[in-house]
């Protein structure tokens, strides 16, 4: 009788009840769970908040991030202004100026890079040693800037790899656009010999493209870079940290010693490539001159969009190799990988401090799923982003937007913990006797 009555009462009587750990049944002042609520809420903002202030800002004073930045936009004025200067207007004398003004500013401002890279080549002689007799630390940092140069040449390799793709794309359409204009014209000579000069010239722009820009040719490139790239490290040190007297030079506050150290041969590298993009862009436009006379308007313009986006392809990743790249193996070659990782491990220690501030495993566990992971993910994912030669305000959103879906993900972990932690409590514990 008594088992009766109890199954007929609501559980909704014991909405307001909570089971702690230890079994036993408490009232909790909604207050009281507010406020625990809170302070859980406010901990793990302050993970966040010191975890990537100490991650990016760690990597924004390691690696000049603002100075970089407004060197694009300063690069941007300059070649905006020779292009007004070109055009020989009547404020010709006015660009001159100006643009002497920018480059004399522009190469002031970029002297600021002399002093982030001073942390690098720091860390990578304290590794080294002054001869490379540290062989352990020394290997550690010579591994961790091959993972950041692989990942950067891969880049390279992966955007030509897109560009050849576009390139194949174009010569299919072109060969089937020959081929129909064979079939549907077989007795018209003046169209049997464009296609034929077309099939002549597509030959020898494909050759002029592996000739210039195929594996050969950018592993050529490579091997160049490095070589030009040998004595930079000693050429910098001895410019900055081997005498203090250094700092009192014009070249470091003038301009960039590295940048300088390296300009001819990035130059030289330019012109030739240059040279090479330019050829196959006349042999495209030449071809294009010839479908022009013996297409149809519609066909014609599919075509030219099929060579615009080709060509685009091209200008992006001979930018990607011959600029992004050669700055990156630059600094690459100056110490710049480990100092990156430095900006990780600033962002795990504020973790780190902050988890062991919490009241128990359980709670760690909470903030590392929904805060702690998240904010280092984020540094990670923008460092990643920065190998990948991603300019840095898409790196900064990358990372920002990486660890917004990591938190979303530790949370639904986290929810699924709990839940069946709750689970396996609840059906382990002995159930209480009944007392009348």
């Amino acid at each position: 009788m008594i088992n009766q009555v109890g199954s007929n009462i609501s559980s909704r009587a014991f909405s307001e009840f909570k089971q702690p750990q230890n079994g036993s049944y408490l009232i909790v002042p909604k207050q009281q769970e507010g406020d625990e609520q809170n302070k859980a809420g406010i901990s793990g903002k302050k993970i966040v908040l010191y975890a990537m202030g100490a991650g990016f800002g760690t990597l924004a004073l390691m690696k000049g991030v603002m100075s970089k930045s407004f060197s694009k936009v300063l690069n941007k004025w300059k070649i905006s202004l020779e292009k007004k200067l070109a055009k020989d207007s009547k404020l010709k004398n006015f660009y001159k100026f100006s643009l002497a003004k920018i480059d004399a500013f522009r190469n002031r401002f970029e002297s600021i890079n002399n002093f982030t890279t001073l942390k690098d080549v720091t860390l990578q002689r304290l590794m080294f040693g002054k001869n490379g007799e540290r062989t352990f630390s020394r290997k550690i940092h010579e591994s961790i800037t091959g993972v950041f140069d692989k990942i950067s040449r891969r880049t390279v390799n992966s955007s030509y790899a897109k560009t050849h793709k576009r390139f194949a794309g174009m010569n299919e359409h072109m060969l089937k656009l020959n081929e129909r204009l064979l079939r549907e014209n077989p007795n018209d000579a003046k169209i049997a010999d464009a296609v034929s000069e077309i099939t002549t010239r597509m030959t020898a722009l494909n050759s002029g493209l592996e000739a210039g820009f195929g594996i050969n040719a950018r592993n050529e490139r490579l091997r160049q870079m490095n070589k030009a790239s040998e004595g930079l490290f000693d050429y910098f040190w001895n410019a900055s940290l081997s005498d203090i007297k250094n700092f009192k030079s014009k070249n470091m506050w003038s301009s960039y010693i590295a940048e300088d150290y390296l300009l001819p041969h990035k130059k030289k590298m330019s012109k030739k490539t240059g040279q090479f993009e330019k050829a196959s862009k006349d042999a495209l436009q030449e071809i294009l001159k010839l479908y022009k006379q013996i297409l149809p308007k519609k066909d014609y313009l599919q075509l030219e969009t099929h060579a615009k986006k080709a060509v685009k392809s091209l200008n992006k990743s001979i930018n990607t190799e011959t600029n992004k790249y050669y700055d990156k193996a630059r600094d690459l070659k100056l110490g710049a990988g480990p100092t990156d990782v430095i900006s990780i491990v600033g962002a795990g220690g504020a973790v780190a401090w902050f988890l062991g501030k919490s009241k128990d495993k359980d709670e760690r566990i909470s903030a590392s799923l929904k805060y702690g992971i998240p904010a280092v993910g984020a540094i990670a994912t923008s460092l990643y982003c920065t190998a990948r030669l991603v300019s840095g305000g898409k790196a900064l959103m990358f990372g920002l937007l990486s660890g917004w879906v990591i938190n979303k993900l530790g949370v639904a972990a986290d929810n699924v913990r709990k839940q069946y932690a709750l689970d396996i409590d609840f059906h382990t514990k002995k159930a209480q006797p009944d007392k009348v």
